[in-house]
């Protein structure tokens, strides 16, 4: 009798112990995504605010700046034509500029962006 308890316990805290090992990487892999979407949408205000910035300052025009707070810590920017990208921990956005512009800088780890106008929209 007492071994059947002895076996009994041992097969409930067994299973009880792989409910819980299944609930916390179910969790930890929750977390994972509610911190990419985070990432993502954080890159996506940030390029935003990017843009028009470029945008106003190159209607404006000359003399005038734009300084943008971005919400992420570190990113990287990068232009193809038209295409101004943001990437930031392997995640990246996209958005078409109207303007000419050039990036001055293209990583990011201040607090800080520059728009300003000097012949074209320039980022730094």
């Amino acid at each position: 009798m007492k071994g059947q308890l002895s076996l009994e316990l041992l097969i409930i805290v067994s299973i009880f112990l792989v409910l819980i090992g299944l609930s916390l990487s179910f969790l930890l892999g929750l977390k994972d995504m509610a911190l990419n979407k985070i990432t993502d949408y954080n890159a996506k205000l940030t390029l935003r605010d990017i843009v028009n910035s470029i945008d106003n300052v190159c209607v404006m025009g000359a003399g005038n700046s734009r300084v943008v707070n971005p919400t992420l810590n570190e990113f990287e920017l990068t232009k193809d034509g038209e295409l101004l990208s943001l990437t930031s921990n392997n995640q990246s956005v996209t958005s078409v500029v109207s303007c000419n512009f050039n990036l001055i800088k293209t990583e990011f780890n201040d607090s800080t962006i520059t728009v300003y106008y000097d012949n074209g929209a320039k980022v730094k």
